[in-house]
């Protein structure tokens, strides 16, 4: 039995940023509120090998309570 795991790498192919968009698209649609979102990793970068795996960052809207005025953890 062996230890090592294979991955795949491919070479760029230029439907991933379509692929990304797409993707971007229903995120957006089910998120509205989100702030962004971002293609990243080695698929979003033009002419490079990668996994074919589109990585996503989502940029969502801060949820944390708002401190009260005079608060002594500002």
């Amino acid at each position: 039995m062996s230890d090592r795991i294979s991955i795949e790498l491919c070479p760029y192919d230029d439907a991933w940023p379509a692929c990304f968009a797409e993707e971007e698209r229903r995120i957006l649609g089910a998120l509205p509120a989100a702030r962004g979102v971002h293609h990243v990793g080695s698929t979003s970068v033009p002419g490079l090998s990668a996994k074919p795996i589109i990585d996503i960052v989502l940029e969502a809207p801060d949820s944390a309570p708002r401190a009260r005025r005079g608060s002594s953890d500002l």
